[in-house]
């Protein structure tokens, strides 16, 4: 028997329609939903002159052009000239014309084609537009936004290639943002106009043509993200990885790849430098106990020797089971020729070959052991306070933390010498006494040795030993 269903009725019509609706799941098309970062941009400074009046745009070729990199794109034909402003070719009269409105109260957006050329105006970054609000008693705000490219691009040498990143960090009363993905773009240039102080919005040129994915909230007319709060991009457990802008592309990559052999790497993208949000930092590199910092930019100086030294100055250091390490472009300025480029850029073998270096890939099922025993024992709070206490203490920690890899080494001996080769083979341990000889001999021999390397004025020796004050200086471990 057949039936049909006819559409006639225009109220079956309409129930039906709901009915399909609510049986498709838009969590797919959510999922693949793209943007490119220019775009991002585009869109974030188009809802801002929108939403404010008062915003306008002003730099080389912003407006007829529609921007050096297309970023600008439709935004003169839409607002017009008096709000899409093109400047000659000198940085430090168009910078310090947009201060001087930014303290009349208006909110300008002033490009660089790159932030290597942010030199010619960094007296009006740096003095006019930083400073202002300290010096006038927070009488006068400077609500203004630089931005353009920053970094390396590539094929365009010295003078175009270089990192501004910890240059504008380094000035109090500068906010500086430095996005990875569509998101961080749009989310983080809408809070940057719409912020009340002066902000370095550094983007990378490399990533402008990069599609990332969006959701429905993103692309909404009041989203925005807050600046100074870090994202972790991926979920790890073994070590942190620490970047910004380009450096995030590099980081998740090589976290695929350390995947691939059992480690599980964190990756945080920092999106603002100044403010750093360090709490984001610390509660992982307490979970992984070690970090490594990538940045595109120079090592003397940089954000990642910054991180470095606010983690040793914080509850982080006494979780760390090895030193920050640094992964950096190389200290020279950039090399035209392309081998050389790439040579003088942090790729992402190296981040791959310092994340074993620093994990000790060798002793991997040692490691492993050892996390899932300290693992364990912190989920109970005293000993978790135990723990902490003896990482606060050189003269106990360097000595258990030791003496328990010493055992857990001495325990993998034994149960490969066990399992690889039984005593019916000829080989191995014939009886329980030699067992217990070997077990008490290694972990006898383990312990003198680290306690007279922990407690050198201890130890009986040319020195004839004794005892001073004070805790032992780190130099004594050499």
């Amino acid at each position: 028997m057949a039936f049909s269903i006819s559409f006639n009725s225009s109220s079956v019509l309409t129930s039906t329609v709901k009915i399909l609706k609510r049986s498709i799941s838009t969590t797919r098309v959510l999922a693949n939903k793209q943007m490119t970062v220019r775009d991002a941009l585009n869109s974030a400074m188009d809802d801002e002159m929108e939403r404010d009046e008062r915003v306008f745009i002003l730099g080389e070729e912003v407006a007829m052009y529609d921007g050096a990199y297309k970023v600008s794109r439709g935004l003169y034909k839409k607002y017009g000239e008096k709000r899409v402003i093109d400047t000659p070719i000198t940085e430090i009269g168009f910078a310090g014309i947009a201060v001087g409105a930014a303290m009349a109260g208006l909110r300008p957006i002033c490009e660089f084609m790159t932030f290597n050329f942010s030199l010619q105006a960094i007296d009006h970054v740096i003095n006019s537009a930083a400073k202002t609000f300290y010096m006038s008693a927070g009488m006068v705000n400077v609500p203004i936004v630089f931005r353009g490219p920053n970094g390396a691009a590539a094929g365009v040498a010295a003078q175009h290639s270089q990192c501004f990143g910890a240059w504008y960090s380094q000035c109090p009363g500068l906010k500086v943002i430095s996005p990875y993905s569509s998101e961080d773009a749009r989310g983080l240039l809408k809070a940057a106009i719409r912020d009340p102080d002066p902000v370095v919005f550094l983007e990378n040129e490399l990533l402008y043509g990069n599609q990332y994915p969006i959701t429905d909230e993103v692309l909404e007319k009041d989203f925005v993200l807050p600046i100074g709060k870090a994202k972790i991009e991926r979920k790890g457990d073994h070590i942190t990885f620490v970047a910004h802008s380009k450096g995030v592309e590099l980081a998740l990559d090589a976290a695929k790849e350390l995947s691939s052999i059992g480690i599980e790497a964190e990756v945080i993208n920092l999106r603002s430098l100044r403010p750093l949000d360090i709490n984001t930092i610390i509660q992982s590199v307490v979970r992984t106990n070690h970090i490594i910092s990538i940045e595109q930019g120079w090592p003397y100086a940089g954000i990642g020797s910054e991180i470095s030294a606010q983690i040793m100055e914080s509850e982080a250091f006494y979780h760390l089971d090895a030193p920050v390490i640094r992964v950096t472009g190389a200290d020279v300025p950039m090399p035209y020729t392309k081998s050389l480029e790439i040579a003088a850029l942090p790729q992402i073998n190296n981040i791959v070959d310092a994340a074993k270096k620093l994990l000790g890939v060798q002793f991997g099922l040692l490691n492993l052991i050892k996390k899932k025993i300290v693992g364990q024992i912190n989920k109970f709070h005293i000993l978790k306070t135990v723990n902490i206490a003896l990482h606060r203490h050189n003269y106990f920690y360097h000595t258990c933390h030791i003496i328990f890899d010493s055992l857990l080494f001495a325990l993998v001996l034994i149960l490969s010498n066990l399992l690889l080769a039984p005593p019916s083979a000829g080989v191995g341990w014939s009886d329980k006494n030699s067992l217990t000889s070997f077990c008490v001999g290694t972990v006898n021999g383990y312990s003198s040795l680290i306690f007279s390397i922990a407690f050198p004025k201890f130890s009986n020796g040319p020195s004839g030993g004794g005892c001073s004050n004070g805790p032992v200086s780190r130099k004594s471990y050499k």
